[in-house]
């Protein structure tokens, strides 16, 4: 691939986009565009997509804010997802060509957030070399807890514990779709915690789960009194499941809810799956570690992958 062609996005591409994710090295289903677009209005898109011979083989997501181009500001992870075809000098091609075309448009910064390696379906680490060519600096490291669901390592014995109790309870595990009754129990957690509010909102939540029903599911664990006592939302990318959100109410808490939840799932529902990813425990780009979550983690046998954000200068 000698000649690449990078250009900006137009809508006319949204289906070859869609099928570069599907058949990408790395892509998820949160780089489609209907996942991308449900908050376009916050995050206008700015992404770039390239060909090969009229062929697409490489789109990066992108918003531009004070002379940077972020990817991706509103996801949790972008930078360039390509197909199989592109190897280590095509990347070196698609980060020249980018910078030149966001140096046109007076662009002199770029934050990239590369897809973390347990998303990858095969190898795909081109573009941290590149980073490294381009002297970027790693400014953000948030660390996820994830499982390698046929290594797993076994239960500490508060989790157990959380088990034993909860099935003395007669808690009992249900798929849902009762986003409504699930919000107030996450919002109510949030706000305790970290006086924060989830990213989505309830009703870009339902919006999501209803255009992704196959990626987006909701577990909750309800009481003998058939009330919420816990629940989770989960992203599911091919053979991985990656955790949105996870809540309980105070009862549930002492009831032990999530540890029998996370039991069902890990031991049950997703055992024949790759990766069980509990997602990022930290707060202030990395700064801040929330140990009493990552504990809570690290009991089911989640052990840490980094998410990282890196920046550089175009000159």
């Amino acid at each position: 691939m000698k000649n690449l062609v990078v250009l900006p996005y137009e809508d006319r591409y949204s289906q070859d986009w869609d099928r570069l994710i599907d058949s990408s090295r790395n892509g998820t289903f949160i780089l489609k565009r209907k996942y991308m677009e449900y908050h376009k209005d916050r995050f206008p898109d700015s992404s770039y997509i390239a060909f090969d011979h009229g062929e697409l083989v490489a789109l990066i997501p992108g918003t531009i804010k004070d002379s940077c181009f972020f990817s991706h500001l509103g996801l949790t992870y972008g930078g360039w997802i390509i197909n199989e075809r592109v190897g280590q000098l095509e990347m070196l091609q698609l980060f020249s060509k980018l910078n030149n075309l966001l140096k046109s448009e007076n662009i002199t910064k770029v934050v990239y957030k590369p897809v973390p390696y347990i998303y990858h379906n095969v190898p795909c680490e081109e573009d941290l070399y590149v980073l490294f060519r381009l002297d970027a600096t790693l400014s953000e490291r948030s660390v996820s807890s994830t499982i390698i669901l046929d290594k797993k390592i076994a239960f500490n014995h508060s989790r157990k514990d959380g088990i034993r109790k909860a099935k003395k309870n007669s808690l009992r595990i249900e798929r849902s779709t009762d986003y409504a009754g699930f919000w107030p129990v996450l919002e109510a957690n949030l706000q305790n915690r970290h006086s924060a509010k989830p990213v989505h909102s309830l009703l870009e939540m339902q919006h999501l789960a209803s255009l992704f029903p196959d990626n987006i599911v909701l577990y909750l664990v309800i009481t003998s009194c058939s009330e919420i006592a816990a629940g989770t939302v989960l992203y599911i990318n091919n053979n991985i499941v990656h955790v949105q959100y996870i809540s309980s109410t105070k009862e549930g808490k002492s009831l032990g809810a999530l540890d029998l939840l996370f039991d069902f799932l890990i031991n049950d529902v997703y055992r024949d799956y790759r990766i069980f990813d509990f997602g990022t425990s930290c707060l202030c780009g990395g700064k801040l570690l929330d140990e009493g979550l990552i504990f809570q983690k690290e009991g089911f046998g989640g052990r840490s992958v980094c998410y990282d954000t890196y920046r550089y200068s175009i000159v």
